[in-house]
């Protein structure tokens, strides 16, 4: 009786390809762990190998009816080649993954671990391409067998003569990790032979496996050990075929996985069919898939800084600025609710640990509060966090505003992520994490306008604007405009006639005026507090253009703005960040060449426009800059542009694709033509411009050579690759953004750390004084905020207007428009900021000030680092007897006005009172004797000074003074560049041990503090100093009026704080917004405070409110009556009162509109 076999079925070929996988994978392991030439390895892989060649040949049996279910085991094992592949190369021996991935994909890298799923791709591939010829070689049989038995021998072909992959998995390379295929083509014959038999495995069969298994494996020990190799696994490859084929068991749980993975595909296919056909149905599947792609592609976009161990956080404003608010802001969140369980509502408002003191720093950004829930330890991850919470966000704002115009789900997807990780958001998102919080706002806003304009929803303009106003100001001024611009365009351009009438726009103009203002009421907080700042600064008003003029970038401005349309990192400069994907180029030219649309082309235009002419990011600028950080609104356009003419791929005809194409050519031209174009970033950027191409010729509706869906998937993977590369281009070669610009991972609190002030612990003092070092790096400007101690530095963009005064009028050089890095050392100064200790190392004594003295920490405290304490320290209250105006301080140089602050105070105008003083303060400082002096690469030109190269220096020979501080006294200014360019040329100063550093910015640089005299102080010495060098580290050119030494004697100072510490305020006491003393004074004086002169702040003299004087160009000061007094001062931080009451009062017009809106509704219905 003849033993019934089962026929061959797609189960069966299952089953027995899990367990080969099974094998691969521990196979995979081994390799890992003990070593490609481990024994076990070697064993496995003598079985899989030739296995998987046996089920090639099975399914290849079928002829034409398996070609596509062998090309999709071809794509899988592709896939699964490049994954493991990748995880061998960035996991296992840390390579960079796009160099890997580029190396596998073009074959030049076959890793460990992945050569089986290489060599199974490349095999189901050409067993693909041999299908439909299998029945017609399968009649001559024994021309098969002959073929078979002579291709094992092919194991005795040198391996050494060819290096390249796809040659070795033929014939074998020893180059790389290759399996041969031609070795084992016996295997695949076999399989087409019982494949076509239906799978039967007669016993003879079985029985002649088992002799060819003996006989190869007696021949391993003969000459013969190769070929013996390849043949030895027909007997493990004929029993796990059978035992795939036989095994109920086994056959039931290959069956529920097949039944299991067919039901998943079932539901994904249903999924993937509501996705494509923007089913409202699938709505929450499009945010599920957005959240993942998002994960994905922001993995790819900042993988750099996974693989260099890098933080989020820029080692430039992050550090000194953003990160040590956020350490502030939890811990002060959590003690005003601490204090709030106590039933305590005086919340501090006001804190000495921000620059010299300052109201706390708050935003109102509400994304930026999720910080609160952190505590300040993690403070660093809750950074990294947030600022991807605010791509994530400005991603799912896009994909509203997108989903609301009615965009298809997978346009949308597409759209939201070249939004979110467009030129802009990966250079300014990285660099300044909140200026993502305008793209999140963008495209609500510009949803807004579409609904007043349609008179739906006006309201969702006022609550938007509402929101944005607080968080940013100076974005909500932009986006602003933007929507002004939209809701013109949207009027002229409209095509329904009912709208398109002066009644229509008058009445929508009012309503749209009214829901944006309200909003603005609401929403007033930002205005009373962060821009009432920005008006109080130095900064308000003052305008520099660094162009040549305000119509005119300069030359080649126009060719990089089209050639960096859709490449970065490179700008065409002035912070136009553009960037966006080569899919928008093609967008754009579709938009352009066909009819219709309008209103995009407008837009589109006008955006153009903005890009080339300055005056334009002069407007968006605040009218004080050039700035093109509007490009925001550009990029939110390009996207809608690309979203909106995907559908319209499939239906190009000819002549369209031909002017595609051709439009094309400019790019190639200018990329090929131009050495200084022609990057490794345009080169990439162009291959992805057309392959783009490519893909929407192959997806055309008459041509149809590719399915649409597998276009879109190609389209999304282009755009995903475009969005990765660029990331990557960005954070390898791009300004500001280089790997070494970002602080390590579990080190940003390090960094921000990493000063001397951190030894201060080890030397109690309970009085108020301020502490400063030698020199105060950016990245430390604001480590009081962490570390807790009162400084003379900070980083502000808002620095107060009093402060920048007292600065310029001291020609002060250790600050700029946003930086203030202290006093440059200079003894009268510091001690008129209350500067109590130094913290410095035994290096850098010689930048010590004078009066200093050395103090003993407390004992059983070490450090690298020592404090000296000022003998001559001034209190937090002094009292002067003499007062000079402002007008007579003018009459002063600046190094001699330090000196005279010493002797009288300075108000802006004299007081009436006859008791004080009307003595003119005496200066002491001398100017030196420049005897001989020698220049290297300078040349000069009447008051021009051009500095012709790096290394060019100046050395000054003079005769100074005894105890004394050295000055070096510079009045002029540094040029602009070409074109009216901002520039910047750094120096390094020397005196004897002394040694400082300067950057001179251009008198229309963007943080220059157009002061046209400069401090340089270069010591106090016991000895006299005698030679001065100067070293330029860059080209520029001066315009110089005088360069002068002067010597400030030391002689005078002891007596100067004397005088003023004879009547002092002691008992100080600083509660939260309270400042008490008592102070006792003989005759009328001022009383000067080191309070920095501010709005909020109310004085009361023994109970009575007294007028705060403007002391000392930026102090605080009272007028005292002789006798005792018990001084006092609170502090409320000004306008939030008045915001409050406004805001209530916007909130309650704001609801009765809504209560009329709904009425009016109720009465239509």
């Amino acid at each position: 009786m003849q033993t019934k076999h089962p026929h061959i079925s797609k189960m069966s070929l299952t089953g027995f390809e899990f367990i080969l996988f099974f094998l691969i994978l521990c196979g995979a392991a081994i390799q890992v762990t003990l070593g490609q030439h481990h024994v076990f390895f070697l064993f496995l892989r003598l079985i899989y190998a030739p296995g998987m060649v046996f089920l090639a040949g099975l399914y290849a049996s079928q002829g034409d009816d398996n070609i596509l279910l062998l090309l999709k085991h071809a794509a899988v094992y592709t896939v699964l080649f490049l994954f493991f592949g990748l995880c061998n190369q960035v996991l296992l021996n840390r390579e960079n993954p796009f160099e890997s991935i580029i190396r596998m994909v073009t074959m030049q890298k076959i890793p460990m671990t992945s050569e089986m799923f290489f060599t199974a791709s490349v095999l189901f591939l050409c067993s693909a391409l041999t299908a439909r010829y299998i029945e017609r070689l399968y009649k001559r049989k024994y021309l098969w067998i002959i073929s078979g038995i002579l291709a094992s021998f092919i194991s005795f072909f040198p391996s050494d003569i060819f290096g390249y992959p796809i040659i070795g998995v033929f014939i074998d390379c020893n180059v790389y990790d290759c399996i041969a295929l031609l070795p084992y083509l016996g295997y695949f014959i076999a399989g087409i032979f019982l494949g076509k038999a239906s799978g039967a495995f007669s016993r003879n069969l079985f029985i002649g496996s088992f002799v060819i298994t003996f006989a190869a494996v007696a021949l391993v020990f003969t000459p013969l050990k190769p070929a013996a190799l390849t043949i030895a696994a027909v007997l493990p490859v004929s029993v796990i075929y059978l035992f795939s084929i036989y095994c109920p068991p086994y056959r039931k749980m290959t069956e529920k996985i097949l039944m299991l993975y067919n039901r998943i595909v079932l539901i994904l296919k249903d999924w993937y069919r509501d996705f494509m056909t923007s089913n409202r149905r699938a709505l929450p599947l499009y945010f599920a898939v957005y959240t993942m792609m998002f994960t994905v592609m922001a993995v790819c976009v900042f993988f750099s800084f996974i693989e260099y161990g890098n933080s989020i956080a820029w080692m430039h404003d992050a550090i000194s600025q953003y990160i040590p608010r956020i350490h502030y802001f939890t811990n002060y969140v959590h003690e005003c609710i601490a204090q709030l369980l106590k039933g305590d509502f005086n919340f501090p408002s006001y804190s000495f640990r921000v620059g010299l003191g300052n109201t706390v720093p708050l935003s109102y950004e509400p994304v930026y509060w999720l910080f609160a829930l952190f505590d300040s330890s993690h403070v660093e991850a809750a950074y990294n966090i947030i600022t991807l919470f605010r791509f994530f966000l400005a991603g799912l704002s896009a994909s509203v505003f997108f989903l609301y115009h009615k965009r298809g789900y997978f346009e949308s997807l597409l759209g939201s992520m070249m939004y979110t990780f467009c030129g802009f958001a990966i250079y300014a998102g990285v660099l300044h994490a909140h200026f993502i919080a305008p793209m999140i706002f963008l495209p609500l806003l510009m949803l807004a306008t579409e609904e007043v304009f349609r008179k739906k929803r006006w309201y969702l303009c006022t609550v938007f604007v509402a929101v944005a106003l607080p968080a940013n100001y100076y974005f909500i001024y932009m986006s602003t405009i933007a929507m002004g611009i939209y809701y013109i365009g949207r009027f002229l351009f409209t095509k329904n006639r009912e709208r398109k009438n002066w009644k229509y726009f008058f009445t929508t103009t009012v309503t749209f005026a009214g829901a944006y203002l309200l909003g603005v009421v609401i929403g007033n907080i930002s205005l009373f507090t962060s821009f009432a700042s920005f008006v109080g600064s130095g900064r308000a008003g003052n305008s520099e253009i660094a162009t040549a003029s305000l119509f005119n970038y300069g030359n080649g401005w126009l060719t990089r703005l089209y050639a960096y349309f859709i490449s970065a990192p490179s700008s065409p400069g002035a912070w136009l960040k553009l960037g966006f994907i080569p899919l928008s180029y093609i967008a754009v030219v579709i938009l352009l060449m066909k009819k219709g649309n309008q209103l995009l082309k407008f837009l589109f235009l006008i955006c153009v426009a903005f890009c080339a002419f300055p005056i334009a990011a002069f407007i968006f600028g605040g009218f004080s800059t050039i700035t093109n950080r509007w490009c925001y609104i550009f990029a939110l356009l390009v996207s809608f542009i690309t979203v909106r003419f995907i559908p319209e791929f499939r239906n190009l005809t000819r002549k369209e694709l031909k002017i595609l194409f051709l439009s094309l050519l400019p790019y190639m031209l200018i990329v090929f033509m131009n050495r200084n174009y022609r990057t490794e970033h345009t080169l990439v950027s162009l291959a992805i411009l057309l392959c783009n191409y490519i893909v929407i010729l192959c997806m055309n509706e008459k041509l149809n050579i590719m399915n649409k869906y597998i276009a879109q998937a190609a389209l999304l993977l282009l755009c995903c690759g475009a969005l990765t590369l660029t990331a990557f281009y960005q954070y390898r070669d791009g300004k500001n953004t280089t790997p070494d610009s970002f602080a390590k991972r579990r080190h940003v609190i390090d960094e921000i750390s990493d000063t001397p002030m951190r030894v201060l612990d080890n030397y109690p003092d309970a009085s108020f004084y301020r502490v400063s070092t030698a020199e105060i790096p950016r990245k430390n400007l604001c480590s009081s905020l962490v570390m807790d101690y009162n400084s003379i530095a900070t980083f502000s963009s808002t620095i107060s207007g009093p402060v920048m005064d007292y600065n310029v009028s001291m020609a002060n050089t250790a600050w700029n428009l946003v930086q203030l890095g202290g006093f440059d050392n200079r003894t009268f100064m510091n001690t008129l900021a209350c500067v109590k200790y130094y913290a410095l190392a035994e290096d850098e004594t010689p930048r010590l000030p004078y009066g200093y003295e050395k103090t003993p920490a407390k004992e059983g405290t070490k450090g690298s680092y020592s404090i000296y304490k000022n003998n001559y320290v001034l209190p937090f209250g002094c009292t002067y007897d003499n007062v000079i105006s402002t007008d007579e301080l003018n009459n002063y140089s600046p190094l001699e006005r330090q000196e005279v602050m010493l002797q009288a105070a300075i108000l802006e105008d004299k007081p009436d009172s006859t008791h004080f003083q009307d003595n003119s303060p005496a200066a002491t400082a001398v100017e030196a004797t420049i005897t001989d002096y020698e220049t290297k690469d300078i040349k000069t030109d009447g008051k021009l000074a051009e500095i012709t190269k790096p290394g060019a220096s100046l050395t000054l020979k003079f005769d100074g003074l005894e105890n004394s501080e050295t000055y070096l006294v510079l009045d002029g200014y540094l040029n602009p560049g070409k074109n009216n360019s901002q520039c910047t040329v750094n120096m390094n100063l020397a005196c004897d041990l002394y040694r400082r550093n300067f950057t001179f910015r251009s008198i229309n640089h963007t943080y220059s503090t157009g002061q046209k005299s400069h401090l340089f102080n270069l010591g106090y010495r016991k000895e006299s100093a005698d030679t001065i060098t100067v070293t330029f580290n860059e080209a520029g050119i001066f315009t110089v009026d005088s360069l002068k030494i002067y010597s400030q004697p030391m002689d005078k100072y002891a007596s100067y704080i004397g005088n003023l510490t004879e009547n002092k305020l002691e008992n100080v006491e600083m509660m939260s917004n309270t400042i008490t003393g008592n102070i006792s004074v003989n005759k009328d004086k001022l009383l000067v405070l080191s309070l920095p002169y501010q709005k909020g702040w109310t004085a009361y003299v023994d109970g009575k409110e007294t007028v705060i004087q403007k002391a000392n160009l930026m102090y605080s000061g009272i007028f005292l009556e002789p006798g005792d007094h018990e001084i006092k001062l609170i502090f409320k931080r000004p306008g939030v009162k008045a915001s409050l009451t406004l805001s209530a009062v916007g909130i309650v017009i704001f609801i009765i509109a809504l209560i009329i809106r709904r009425r009016r509704i109720k009465i239509k219905k």
